[in-house]
């Protein structure tokens, strides 16, 4: 996807989920001004952070730690997020 289509499709402050490769699972909000939230599935406890565009995807920075970059690919209506070495990082979806 690129970078505008990332932004339109989950940069509106709308709650999708995220599951890791381990099982992990989360429901993101990335908010239209830059700001994140990651709760774990049913908890009230979310993690604040950043987002902003890349290059080829988005970056996030979780809880003060260090940024990551991603990109992202649509495969219907799932969504797989691979990290800078290509490796999935994450299934979104909507």
């Amino acid at each position: 996807m690129s970078p505008d289509a990332i932004k339109a499709t989950f940069a509106t402050g709308t709650p999708f989920s995220s599951a890791s490769p381990s099982g992990a699972r989360y429901t993101l909000v990335l908010k239209p001004d830059g700001t994140a939230t990651r709760a774990p599935k049913r908890s009230k406890a979310a993690t604040p952070g950043t987002w902003r565009l890349s290059k080829d995807g988005y970056c996030s920075t979780w809880s003060g730690g260090t940024e990551s970059c991603y990109t992202i690919q649509q495969n219907g209506t799932k969504y797989t997020v691979l990290d800078a070495h290509g490796k999935t990082a994450a299934m979104w979806s909507k």
